[in-house]
């Protein structure tokens, strides 16, 4: 064999190994971008978790003692602070729906801790907690229901 039969071999060679190499990386870039997604959709199914077990550890508790009322405000407040957080990362997956139910969860939590807020300072009723309880409870449910869609729609 000749010089050039050579060179036109090692050439193609080069040529299928830099391929294989390419379809790697993009494998490994999807993959990733795949964790990812999957990574953040759970992020955002352990706040509405995260919300409604707060909420339903509240049961237990005596609802017109003060200091327990309190303890339950400290716990949401930690919890509120991720929702600024839950709003960005929803963007990122680029569906309204989604994203409004998110805003929508966020939302109904500072009602609650207001309201919260009011029964320990005396100015409203626990039956009035209650109702933005189960509205808090409705909304943390379905955003955990559309993430989990989400997560769904991706592995099929």
């Amino acid at each position: 064999m000749s010089t050039d039969t050579w060179l036109a071999i090692s050439a193609g060679a080069t040529f299928l190994l830099a391929l294989a190499a390419f379809w790697a990386i993009w494998q490994n870039h999807n993959l990733q971008k795949r964790e990812r997604r999957d990574r953040l959709l759970n992020e955002i199914i352990e706040w509405a978790i995260d919300v409604a077990k707060c909420e339903t550890q509240a049961d237990f508790l005596s609802r017109s003692r003060k200091s327990m009322l309190i303890g339950l405000l400290f716990k949401y407040q930690a919890i509120d602070a991720k929702s600024e957080y839950m709003k960005v990362t929803a963007v990122k997956f680029r569906e309204d729906d989604f994203q409004v139910t998110v805003n929508e969860t966020a939302q109904k939590l500072k009602d609650h801790l207001d309201i919260l807020e009011k029964q320990i300072e005396g100015k409203t009723t626990a039956e009035e907690r209650d109702k933005h309880w189960r509205s808090l409870m409705e909304s943390s449910a379905t955003l955990a229901r559309k993430a989990a869609e989400i997560k769904t729609k991706d592995v099929s």
